[in-house]
């Protein structure tokens, strides 16, 4: 079987979870445009996300009626289980990590709704050690990498909650997201939908 491309495979998977999508979320929303400013999408009290850091989850979120609005910077560590709790931290006790990256951002539109997304993409020496981990994280309950607040965002912390989340394996790393609601109404349907999308980001 020949390789495939690592970004064709994102591209598929994000035209297919579209369509799954609520309707609320499928169908954009009527937004007026940019107005001529080509180098940035997207405003939170000035913040910018340069264009050039664009992905294809970005255009699944256009395409939703959404875009990124605020973002962290990438906070690197070497050690997974200072940053986790209960029986994930446990595991990675058993099992370090080779490595966890974390960012917190805004997503949102023109009408003043708003979630918040964490992700974490968690290194692992093998992908036997990303399976275990991924079952363990898919229950709800066993605690987790502790998510970015979003008073890095400058904005009014919340917690996560962990019950809309997603989680993708890439090779030996796995990308979790999760979601909550900043501002404005978004239902549980709608933040599921938008941690599947962030799940695809790649690991900056």
């Amino acid at each position: 079987m020949g390789s495939s491309d690592p970004f064709d495979h994102d591209k598929e998977v994000v035209q297919r979870s579209l369509f799954s999508l609520p309707r609320s979320l499928r169908t954009p929303h009527q937004t007026p445009p940019n107005k001529g400013n080509a180098g940035t999408t997207g405003l939170i009290e000035g913040v910018q996300v340069p264009s050039n850091t664009l992905t294809v989850p970005d255009d699944a979120w256009r395409r939703m009626g959404l875009r990124r609005l605020r973002q962290s910077d990438k906070v690197p560590a070497a050690d997974c289980v200072a940053h986790s709790f209960g029986e994930v931290r446990e595991f990675l006790v058993r099992t370090p990590c080779r490595s966890l990256d974390r960012i917190v951002f805004a997503v949102g539109d023109d009408q003043g709704n708003a979630t918040v997304v964490s992700v974490a993409w968690v290194e692992f020496p093998n992908r036997s050690a990303v399976r275990k981990f991924q079952r363990l994280e898919d229950r709800h309950g066993t605690g987790d990498v502790k998510p970015l607040g979003s008073s890095l965002l400058g904005m009014h912390d919340i917690e996560f909650t962990g019950h809309h989340y997603n989680a993708e394996p890439r090779g030996t790393t796995l990308t979790i997201a999760e979601a909550e609601t900043i501002s404005g109404t978004y239902s549980a349907d709608d933040l599921d939908a938008i941690t599947e999308v962030a799940a695809l980001l790649p690991r900056p």
